[in-house]
């Protein structure tokens, strides 16, 4: 719905469609970044109007991004909702076209911004470049040497500090480390942390037992509407297999009707059958019967008469009932001696009827 609402006439871009002119651009569908290329499409010879629109469209996925960083040598990334700061600016106060500047929360990136309009001059979206600000990791560098001079010094100190941690805290850590590798493991979210205790630690092992509990909970209800699901498209092919049966046949007698008798004959001009015979054949004084008698009993004589048919008919033919009283038999890989016994076993039964 989304798509559609996209390309219907009255949106500004569909108005540049002019001729064999092409739009391009980036649409947000289902609000997911696409690429879009449109154009209207015409006869072979450019002649006529035109009769609708072509679109390509393309996701713009991690794929695409995988190989856009493959062709610039660095991480590429979208944001749909990054904000652009002061310093992005111009003098106007209009976004420039592509700023570089420092991520104020990762002061190790150079980040390349680029905005990007839609095809509705919304600024949307942005593509994100990082590269490590190299000069800034070789002055860290410099700066850690100095520093291992100060932890020489501060070495004891930090030595017995590391003790206690280790002793209080690694040791529950590792408790909670091994817990999570056997829920990754064995896949049991049934399973609790038991950590007990008033710090902080035991705070998280108290979110961990949460979670796990709303997973299950997520589970369960993800299972539940997955049976419901199952039940909904037997019941769709159910009624699909009633609707097929339907279209395909007559309701009074169940022979095939006259569309699939059309069917079928289109499909052997076109695939082609040896030994095609036709039977066509009606019902006399069936509108009298039915004035003078009542349509019930020219119903029960059409029903007779579909009963006949499918008894003396071979199986492998096609039996249909195409008017009021007009009866069709399809039969391939027969002679005409053959079929001129079928119809004189068709007499004879109705005789004898």
């Amino acid at each position: 719905a989304d798509l559609e609402r996209h390309f219907q006439p009255q949106q500004p871009f569909m108005e540049k469609l002019q001729g064999d002119q092409a739009v391009s651009g980036i649409l947000f569908i289902d609000n997911q970044p696409v690429m879009v290329a449109v154009q209207r499409i015409f006869k072979s010879d450019g002649t006529g109007e035109s009769t609708g629109v072509l679109a390509f469209l393309h996701t713009i996925d991690q794929a695409l991004l995988d190989d856009f960083s493959n062709r610039v040598q660095a991480p590429v990334h979208i944001k749909t909702d990054y904000q652009i700061l002061e310093t992005e600016r111009g003098a106007s106060g209009e976004a420039v076209p592509w700023q570089i500047i420092v991520d104020a929360k990762n002061k190790e990136i150079i980040r390349a911004y680029v905005p990007v309009k839609d095809l509705y001059g919304n600024s949307r979206l942005s593509f994100l470049v990082d590269t490590e600000r190299v000069i800034f990791h070789e002055a860290q560098k410099q700066m850690k040497i100095f520093a291992l001079f100060i932890i020489v010094i501060l070495g004891l100190m930090v030595f017995v500090a590391n003790y206690g941690m280790k002793v209080f805290v690694t040791a529950r850590l590792q408790k909670i480390e091994a817990f999570l590798n056997q829920i990754y493991e064995q896949g049991d979210l049934t399973k609790r942390l038991p950590l007990s205790g008033n710090d902080e630690l035991s705070e998280v092992a108290a979110s961990i037992n949460l979670m796990l509990e709303s997973i299950t909970r997520s589970n369960k209800r993800i299972e539940d509407l997955n049976e419901s699901l199952k039940t909904e498209l037997g019941e769709r092919r159910r009624t699909e297999a009633k609707l097929q049966h339907v279209s395909w046949h007559d309701g009074l007698t169940g022979l095939q009707n006259r569309a699939y008798f059309e069917a079928e004959l289109k499909k052997i001009n076109e695939c082609g059958a040896k030994g095609v015979g036709v039977i066509s054949g009606d019902i006399d004084g069936l509108k009298l019967m039915n004035d003078t008698m009542g349509h019930a009993v020219g119903d029960m004589l059409l029903q007779r008469t579909a009963e006949i048919l499918r008894r003396v008919i071979p199986d492998t033919a096609m039996i249909a009932r195409t008017g009021g009283d007009e009866f069709i038999v399809l039969l391939t890989d027969i002679s005409e001696t053959e079929l001129l016994e079928i119809c004189q076993e068709i007499r004879a039964a109705a005789a004898q009827s």
